[in-house]
């Protein structure tokens, strides 16, 4: 995911430190968009859910690191220019999130400021904005289509130094493979990357990139 200026401008020291500030976190959940009968509403978070046989136990669905700090490095997408904060962009990686239960969800991610009342007991922060990603399915073993390869920003920020892995993929060919070897493995998300789009927010007024 990541964070950007709707009016940004490189010249500016207010809108370089905001991209590189170290006080913002964002959470990730997962949001139910079952077409299958469930128990769980559209738009339910079941990044943990009761167990069957005990409610007072929690089973996490979604499983990895949900909470990610900003890294700041250099953005694509952005025009090249002789400023070199003009292609400054503020990421937040989640590098190994995995869905346990075929399905269709959603994620949600929610961006805060760290400030001094944090630290106080009982001290609270707000929300500065919410984004969610476009629909994506979980596949059974048997019905994987492959592993999507890295995209080119994905590479590129593990290049600069971001704590994410990059795959060759095998799209298509996962599929033809477990046929041929009538694989029972247990089921595994559908992809290498998130595929929800990315998304843009900052101290100005904020946008979203798809």
């Amino acid at each position: 995911m990541q964070l950007s200026l709707a009016s940004y401008d490189p010249t500016s020291q207010a809108d370089v430190a905001e991209l590189k500030t170290p006080f913002l976190v964002v959470h990730c959940t997962l949001l139910s968009v079952s077409a299958q009968p469930s128990p769980y509403e559209k738009g339910d978070d079941v990044t943990a859910i009761p167990e069957p046989n005990n409610t007072e136990r929690m089973t996490r669905r979604l499983t990895g690191t949900l909470v990610a700090s900003p890294f700041a490095g250099t953005d694509l997408d952005a025009p090249a220019s002789r400023n070199d904060n003009a292609r400054l962009g503020c990421f937040f990686v989640f590098s190994d999130l995995s869905c346990r239960q075929v399905g269709r969800y959603r994620l949600r991610f929610q961006i805060m400021k760290i400030g001094p009342e944090i630290l106080n007991v009982g001290g609270r922060t707000s929300v500065v904005r919410i984004v969610e990603s476009h629909v994506f399915e979980v596949f059974s073993a048997k019905d994987f289509p492959g592993m999507r390869a890295s995209t080119a920003l994905t590479r590129d920020l593990k290049r600069q130094g971001a704590a994410v892995s990059v795959k060759k993929g095998n799209e298509g060919s996962a599929r033809q493979v477990n046929k041929k070897r009538g694989s029972t493995a247990s089921d595994r998300s559908a992809s290498d990357e998130p595929r929800e789009p990315s998304a843009k927010t900052g101290g100005k007024p904020r946008k979203t990139r798809k």
